[in-house]
C-alpha cells in the first residue's frame, strides 16, 4: 500500500478478502481513504459530466431528464474541478446531447486548464457534431443504433440525425485531427442475424476506428449480450470483469468490436460509490439520477492529514472503487444513456 494524496490505495486483492462489514468499518476510521479496485495500484476511476443543454432526441431507453442549471456555471464547474481527486484521469462528456450546450466548448476550455487528462471523451448522437471537429478532445463515441437510416431514426424518435455522408466527413475531420471516432449501438432488439456483422461493414465504411455493441443497462445484467452468439466464430481476445460490468472484445473483419454490459446504478447496489457525475444543476453524485451527492471534506479540514469526525454515511461518500479498465473510455461505457 502507499498513500497518493489524501487518498490511501489499496489493492484489489486486499479487498477482496474483506467482507462489507469490514469495509464500512475501516471508511469509518478512515474516510478518506478512496479504494482503486484495478489491477495497478494507480486505477482509473471516471468522471462525468452532463452537460447544461436539451437533446433533440427521445430514447426509449434514456434516462436524462432536463435540470436546471445555476447561474454562474463555469464557476461551479471549476469549484467542482478543484475538489475532484487527482486519481480522477479521465473525463466523459455527455448530456442530453452536448453538441447542443452551449457549454461545451467552455467546458474542454476549463477542463484542459485544470489538470492533465489521460482523456478527454465526448459522447454524442451527432446532432450538431461538425460544428466541433477542432474541438480539444481526445475521443469520440458516436451513438448510431443501426446501419438502417428508417431504424435509426425511429430509436431516437427523431429525424434530425446527420445523414451517413455527414457522418463520413464528420468522422474524417475528427482523423484529420487526430481523434478517433467509435460507433456505438445500444441493443435494443434492433438487429437480427447477420446484421451484426453488416454493421460492422458499414462502421468501417463510415471510417469509425472501432464498434461497440451496449446492453439496456436499466436490466442490470452483465450477462453477455445474446447477440454474441452470432459472432461466436470469432475469438474473445480479452475480457474484463467487475461488480459494475464486463467487458468483451472481439476483431471481425479487421475492426475491434466490444460488448458491454453494465448495470446503471451501481453505487446503490453495491453501497459504495464507483464514479462521479457532475449533474447539470452543478451537484456532483455518485448516481446518474442526480439523487446522492458526494462532497469533499477537504476544505472543511484545517489539518489535511486529520481524521474529521463524521458518520458511516459520510465516511461511504469518500469512497470510490475503479470498475473500469484503462481503455474503456473508447467504448463508451461511462454514460448511461445512448
Amino acid at each position: 500500500m502507499r498513500t497518493t494524496s489524501q487518498f490511501l490505495i489499496i489493492n484489489a486483492t486486499e479487498i477482496g478478502v474483506m467482507p462489507n462489514s469490514q469495509i464500512r468499518k475501516t471508511f469509518l476510521a478512515q474516510p478518506n481513504r478512496l479504494i482503486m479496485k484495478n489491477k495497478t495500484l494507480t486505477g482509473n476511476p471516471n468522471f462525468s459530466i452532463i452537460l447544461p443543454g436539451n437533446c433533440q432526441a427521445s430514447c426509449s431507453f434514456c434516462c436524462w431528464k432536463f435540470q436546471t442549471t445555476p447561474r454562474r456555471y463555469v464557476d461551479h464547474l471549476r469549484r467542482t474541478l478543484n475538489k475532484l481527486p487527482p486519481e480522477f484521469k479521465r473525463v466523459t462528456l455527455t448530456g442530453g446531447e452536448p453538441t447542443l450546450s452551449g457549454y461545451l466548448g467552455v467546458t474542454v476550455d476549463v477542463l484542459r486548464d485544470s489538470r492533465d487528462w489521460d482523456a478527454i471523451v465526448l459522447s454524442s448522437n451527432g446532432a450538431k457534431l461538425g460544428d466541433y471537429t477542432d474541438l480539444d478532445i481526445d475521443h469520440v463515441n458516436l451513438s448510431r443504433h443501426h446501419y438502417d437510416p428508417k431504424k435509426i431514426s425511429r430509436i431516437f424518435n427523431t429525424s434530425e440525425i446527420p445523414s451517413d455522408n455527414d457522418v463520413i466527413d464528420i468522422i474524417d475531420k475528427f482523423n484529420r485531427a487526430g481523434i478517433d471516432v467509435t460507433l456505438v449501438a445500444l441493443l435494443c432488439d434492433q438487429f437480427a442475424i447477420g446484421q451484426i456483422i453488416e454493421y460492422i461493414k458499414y462502421a468501417r465504411m463510415l471510417g469509425a476506428s472501432a464498434v461497440t455493441f451496449r446492453t439496456n443497462c436499466h436490466d442490470n445484467s452483465i450477462k453477455a449480450p445474446k447477440e454474441m452468439k452470432w459472432v461466436s466464430n470469432y475469438n474473445t481476445n480479452d475480457r474484463w470483469s467487475c461488480e459494475a460490468c464486463r467487458i468483451w472484445t472481439q476483431i471481425i473483419g479487421g475492426m475491434r468490436v466490444q460488448w458491454k454490459a453494465a448495470k446503471a446504478e451501481p453505487s446503490r447496489i453495491h453501497g459504495i460509490p464507483y464514479e462521479l457525475i457532475l449533474q447539470q444543476n452543478c451537484k456532483l453524485t455518485t448516481d446518474w439520477a442526480g439523487k446522492d451527492e458526494w462532497k469533499s471534506c477537504e476544505c472543511k479540514q484545517k489539518d489535511k492529514h486529520a481524521v474529521p469526525k463524521t458518520t458511516e454515511h459520510r465516511a461511504a461518500e469518500h469512497t470510490i472503487i475503479n470498475t473500469h479498465s484503462p481503455a474503456d473510455y473508447r467504448c463508451g461505457c461511462a454514460p448511461r444513456c445512448g
